[in-house]
């Protein structure tokens, strides 16, 4: 969406967005060619993330227009709403950008292409992964555990699950607890673009199946985005942002966003997989008093010493798990789970989660 071949447009654009879809178009565009950050929300401007300053809407208008600085609005929800009001004040050189278009637009940079020059919307690649196809009914008939990062997850029980050989899932920073057991998941997930950069190097000393999403792959080097341990995924967005999301019977051709890696990979993972019984263990579904990823994980993950990521300036932290919106898709699954003929239980020790049948973690290996 340019403006027009007869002016000189900067080798630098702005990314409007600063939340988690901002910062893939900023790792997609490159940071060299981002001149800086801008945001609707004013706690956030004159802060830096990912070391770009954040700017406000106005300044963003006014140097797009002195310096003929393309605009990348980054919105996975509201690019329409963005490109409206763009129009409004006479910008015309602009693109709006989407997770999904992060990987056309990493391989056009790797082959020289002036991105800045392009226009992505609407131009994506294929999004089906048949790879996943390896996955179906590959654990037909049998138990699964999902191990969430809740607080009260306890190095014991996964030695037991170690020594009972039993098939598990877990997430995130799940190998910050790995120097207390012997005990590792068969299939790792991660969905969380952050977690992502900061566990992007640990990926390979992670044993196991990697379940990811599909934007990481421009993030990672080809020889390790074709690593025979890595399997992509693309998400499929209906449902989740007013009402319950759908649930996926076909993996291949996409998960459905559901607020929560146990949805999102776990659940959907799982019955593609031909499961009989799936067991959540380490699902709070309940983190009072704690924000941000911080209330995420098990306690004590990190180090002492260790500092947590700030994803946002501190007087602007935000809560990192949306129990309301989890919980609508966990009433999903298990309309789903009842509807295809397997079972969801709740194992977790204590928490808040009641959608379904608790179970004696104790009494499964009585």
């Amino acid at each position: 969406m340019s403006g027009g071949t007869d002016k000189r447009y900067s080798n630098q654009c702005i990314i409007w967005g600063a939340g988690y879809c901002g910062g893939i178009a900023l790792e997609a565009y490159g940071k060299e060619n981002v001149h800086c950050l801008a945001d609707t929300d004013l706690r956030n401007v004159g802060s830096i993330r990912w070391g770009k300053e954040i700017i406000s809407f106005n300044q963003m208008i006014k140097k797009a227009k002195e310096e003929n600085m393309r605009i990348i609005a980054a919105s996975e929800d509201y690019g329409a709403e963005m490109e409206r009001r763009l129009k409004e004040e006479g910008i015309t050189n602009y693109d709006l950008f989407r997770a999904e278009y992060a990987r056309r637009i990493v391989e056009d940079r790797k082959k020289g292409i002036p991105i800045l020059e392009q226009e992505y919307h609407g131009n994506v690649l294929p999004l089906e992964h048949p790879k996943l196809q390896h996955f179906h009914n590959i654990h037909c008939g049998k138990r699964i555990f999902i191990v969430g990062n809740g607080p009260s997850l306890r190095a014991k029980d996964l030695e037991l699950l170690h020594k009972n050989h039993e098939i598990c899932f877990a997430f995130n920073n799940i190998h910050m607890i790995f120097d207390r057991t012997n005990w590792r998941p068969d299939y790792y997930g991660i969905v969380d673009f952050y977690g992502f950069l900061l566990n992007k190097e640990r990926l390979k000393k992670i044993p196991g199946k990697h379940l990811l999403w599909d934007i990481f792959r421009p993030l990672m080097s080809c020889e390790e985005a074709d690593a025979a341990e890595n399997y992509f995924f693309h998400y499929e967005r209906a449902g989740y942002t007013t009402s319950m999301p759908e649930f996926a019977d076909d993996i291949t051709k996409g998960v459905y966003l559901g607020y929560s890696s146990v949805y999102d990979i776990g659940f959907q993972f799982a019955a593609y997989m031909g499961a009989k019984e799936i067991y959540l263990l380490g699902v709070d579904h309940n983190y009072p008093d704690l924000k941000g990823h911080e209330g995420n994980h098990f306690e004590g993950y990190l180090e002492p010493g260790e500092r947590r990521l700030e994803f946002f300036p501190m007087e602007n932290i935000k809560k990192g798990y949306e129990a309301e919106k989890v919980e609508l898709s966990f009433m999903k699954a298990k309309q789903f789970a009842k509807a295809h003929g397997f079972k969801i239980y709740n194992a977790t020790r204590g928490g808040k989660l009641e959608v379904f049948e608790r179970v004696s973690f104790d009494h499964l290996f009585s």
